[in-house]
């Protein structure tokens, strides 16, 4: 026959009794020093044991130097010339001109580069140093190291809304010189 423990009376109230008993001890003494190990066997403790030892300081982990900022990462889609490399990313993912990356081959660092050219999807890096260049292909794995507060360049979409306005421009001054020219010689 299996007998089933049941915890007595005095095992119940612990709980209780440690929340009533540990805050009040931890106001007069500082916290005591994680122990690493002890030559002394464990023993069960007691109510009174528990009043009178200090409160237990559990030492965690840090977190990794990752762990505040989870590096994205993506794939080189595209060559479009020497040293530079189109990427997966964009400014879609906050990315912004100047932003550096690393170029990765089987998880490690081979290469950095710097977006020079950013789209809302996709953006071109540089490749540093020259002679890396040629082991970076189409599918090599990034990951991106640091983006600046403050973009050090234009995004393409900018540049493109400026070649636009610039064209406009002088679209209607074009216009309006024909137009005058028009106007003052040949409509008489």
């Amino acid at each position: 026959m299996i007998r089933k423990h049941t915890p007595s009376a005095a095992l119940a109230a612990l709980p209780f009794a440690l929340a009533l008993v540990l805050p009040a001890q931890a106001q007069n003494t500082a916290p005591a020093e994680p122990v690493l190990s002890t030559a002394q066997p464990a023993t069960t403790p007691t109510a009174a044991s528990i009043a009178a030892a200090p409160p237990l300081v559990i030492a965690e982990p840090s977190p990794p130097a990752n762990m505040a900022f989870a590096a994205p990462r993506g794939v080189v889609i595209s060559r479009p010339g020497c040293n530079a490399a189109r990427i997966s990313m964009g400014s879609k993912q906050c990315l912004k001109v100047g932003s550096r990356i690393e170029y990765l081959r089987n998880g490690l660092q081979f290469a950095t580069g710097t977006i020079t050219s950013l789209n809302y999807t996709d953006a071109v890096a540089t490749v540093s140093p020259m002679t890396a260049d040629h082991y970076v292909n189409i599918n090599t794995d990034f990951r991106v190291l640091e983006i600046p507060a403050v973009a050090a360049g234009p995004t393409q979409e900018e540049l493109d809304d400026r070649e636009f306005n610039r064209f406009e421009r002088h679209f209607a001054i074009s216009a309006a010189v024909a137009a005058a020219i028009y106007y003052a010689f040949i409509a008489d």
